[in-house]
């Protein structure tokens, strides 16, 4: 059985959690730069049907700068047919202090790389942190390019008008520290050895993930969420905010989740563990350097 703390991914952890120096973190301003575009091209590329609105007011696009840094708003248009948050772009929050994870591995700083949506209140008490599931990522809403096959995750649930509506909340979206998608992980360069940290990249905790992203909150200027939510291990960090950062959250949603594991869920879980390390492939998870990609491990863990 495990708790909310070691259900991270798939690696065991010993309990030994030491609180890093108070960090100094920035947002990166230059990769934070205001990222809103109006979504009017998205219509031509077919993902918003045209009903006769001229492409110039299809929509609208603003930035508001804050103190913690530039936020993304964008008004669509009410004609747009599934109401998208539009075209956006992720940024990136820098942390230069040392970061001690539960396992007792300091990093020297790290990078989260995160989208938002909608826009922060004046009294910062409207926005929404959204947790991903082992294998998500930030990018929970919106298009990057035009050309996209589909949006984000969950677009379904972030937008204008949706569950989670843009017009009322400013919603903060990450990809997890140990994540593969920008964040700092595996993929990222090993600054003492200059080479890519693969298998060597420490073993991260769901009480890691809630600690950098309390940071992340912080460089952005909220204090308290109005909400935290997260399905499946998105929930896991959910309800660990709730427990362990209860003046930051006035309600957490947690979807599809529990505190612990069933002995069952873990087995599954090494199955797909020993699935990507079978795979020739995964070259004993150096598989970068090997110029190759554990696709069939990968796809059979996920089956």
């Amino acid at each position: 059985m495990v708790d909310p703390d070691h259900a991270h991914c798939g690696l065991g952890c010993p309990r030994q959690f030491a609180s890093g120096a108070r960090a100094r973190t920035t947002v990166d301003r230059a990769a934070a730069r205001p990222r809103a575009t109006p979504v009017a091209s998205l219509r031509r590329a077919r993902f918003l049907p045209d009903r006769g609105v001229p492409d110039s007011g299809a929509a609208r696009a603003h930035a508001a700068p804050t103190r913690g840094g530039p936020v993304l708003s964008i008004a669509v248009n009410s004609h747009a047919a599934d109401n998208s948050v539009g075209l956006v772009k992720p940024a990136i929050f820098r942390s230069s202090a040392p970061f001690t994870l539960q396992c007792g591995v300091t990093l020297p700083g790290f990078e989260l790389v995160y989208e938002t949506y909608g826009q922060l209140n004046p009294a910062r008490s409207n926005a929404i942190l959204i947790c991903h599931a082992l294998s998500g990522h930030h990018h929970a809403a919106g298009y990057h390019t035009p050309e996209d096959d589909k949006p984000g995750w969950w677009d379904s649930c972030i937008g204008p008008g949706k569950p989670i509506d843009t017009r009322r909340f400013f919603v903060v979206s990450l990809n997890n520290l140990g994540g593969c998608n920008g964040s700092t992980g595996p993929l990222s360069l090993n600054p003492s050895t200059g080479a890519f940290w693969g298998p060597d990249f420490p073993t991260v905790t769901v009480r890691d993930w809630v600690e950098s992203q309390t940071l992340l909150a912080n460089a952005l200027g909220i204090r308290q969420f109005a909400a935290v939510i997260g399905g499946s291990l998105g929930g896991m960090q959910a309800m660990l905010w709730a427990m362990e950062h209860p003046e930051r959250v006035r309600a957490a949603v947690l979807i599809a989740t529990a505190a612990r594991l069933s002995a069952q869920n873990i087995a599954f879980n090494e199955i797909a563990r020993q699935a990507i390390l079978s795979d020739p492939e995964f070259h004993g998870g150096r598989y970068r350097e090997a110029d190759s990609h554990p696709e069939r491990g990968l796809s059979i863990a996920r089956m």
